[in-house]
């Protein structure tokens, strides 16, 4: 049997034995497909993508019930009235529950819209809601410290904590890199350019 050189297949064009095999402990290496094969597509596990979206229809959904809980404008529930988006502006600036109850319906608007499109794979739609609802749990955020600042209260803390926490997990697992992989539906593997057993030139 002629000697082998580095870098060259050995006779046959198999590994050589050291290369796999179960006893070995090494794993046997994966080989491109012949010419003209295409490798077979991977597909990718949806289940974080519907995780993500059902987490923003819940926050949609939370947002519809305390903007209608509150639709007299009087404020009489304060427990619902700190899960309203834009609340805290209303009583530093506006002054008028409106424009809060207002907010609350256009953001839960849109991002029920953008989680129906979500469940569909679309990878545009986890961007948007992403960066909705980063900025929604940053307001919830700066809503907690305001109303503690007047004191400990319960019930609306634990109501602004709950909603800062479901807006909060819903955006990071929008962005999360299972949740987009799992957006696309089928990818093809790119497959080695050279054996194992073969360096690529130099």
């Amino acid at each position: 049997m002629p000697p082998q050189h580095y870098g060259t297949p050995p006779p046959g064009g198999f590994p050589p034995p050291q290369a796999e095999g179960f006893l070995s402990g090494v794993p046997a290496p994966v080989y491109p497909p012949p010419p003209g094969v295409a490798p077979s597509p991977v597909s990718h596990s949806p289940v974080p993508v519907y995780l993500s979206a059902g987490l923003f229809i819940v926050a949609a959904v939370l947002s519809y019930v305390v903007a209608f809980a509150n639709w007299d404008g009087t404020g009489g529930d304060p427990l619902s009235l700190a899960a309203v988006i834009g609340m805290v502006f209303t009583f530093q600036f506006t002054g008028n529950i409106d424009f809060a109850i207002s907010a609350t319906l256009t953001v839960a608007t849109t991002v029920l819209a953008f989680a129906f499109v979500m469940l569909f794979r679309l990878n545009f739609a986890r961007f948007v809601l992403g960066v909705v609802g980063l900025l929604v749990a940053l307001y919830y955020g700066y809503a907690l410290v305001y109303i503690m600042s007047f004191g400990f209260f319960a019930g609306p803390v634990l109501m602004s904590g709950v909603a800062f926490l479901l807006w909060l997990v819903a955006a990071v697992m929008a962005f999360l890199p299972a949740t987009g992989r799992g957006m696309r539906r089928r990818s093809v593997p790119s497959a080695p350019a050279h054996p194992p057993w073969q360096q690529p030139p130099r």
